[in-house]
């Protein structure tokens, strides 16, 4: 890798969201993180030092002459922005081009632990399908979650939410 291009930031600016990484114009991988230009840095460090672990970055790196780092996507909740990660990798998910190793943002495939005496302990991801609002950044674990909140049939709530006319709410 010859260059990296970097957002430009602003002094001590934090913005959480989506981000893509391009290599040669052409391959990508799509990320998220609640401190943009922290991660930003970090990637720079890694694909400069040759430690990474997906496989198919690792493929395209000697071949590759620019990299550049691009914000696709800001949020302002910290759990949003995997969820709007989740979006873009079902989009692009059958995209040959696209780098990522897996199709969920919330899988633990390639996910890295900080080294503690402790265990890591794999993110536990639930049992039924989880429902986002978009309108207050809130995740419930099922729709039937969301039907008790709201006072309302599970079933309706599954209908509405499956029939893509809710702006307001979606699976991830």
């Amino acid at each position: 890798m010859h260059r990296f291009y970097k957002h430009p930031f602003k002094d001590k600016e934090i913005l959480m969201g989506v981000y893509k990484l391009i290599f040669d114009e052409k391959y990508f991988y799509i990320g998220s993180s609640t401190d943009l230009k922290k991660r930003m840095d970090r990637w720079e460090s890694i694909l400069r030092s040759g430690f990474y672990k997906n496989q198919n970055i690792k493929k395209i790196l000697p071949l590759t002459c620019v990299v550049e780092f691009e914000i696709i996507e800001l949020v302002n909740y910290p759990l949003l922005a995997m969820a709007t990660e989740n979006i873009y990798l079902k989009q692009e998910w059958n995209n040959p081009l696209l780098l990522n190793q897996c199709p969920d943002a919330f899988g633990t495939k390639g996910r890295v632990y900080k080294k503690t005496n402790k265990k890591p302990q794999p993110l536990v991801k639930p049992k039924g399908k989880v429902v986002i609002d978009f309108e207050t950044g809130i995740f419930y674990y099922s729709a039937k979650e969301l039907a008790v909140s709201l006072q309302s049939n599970p079933k309706n709530i599954n209908k509405i939410i499956s029939s893509g006319k809710s702006k307001r709410y979606s699976y991830i």
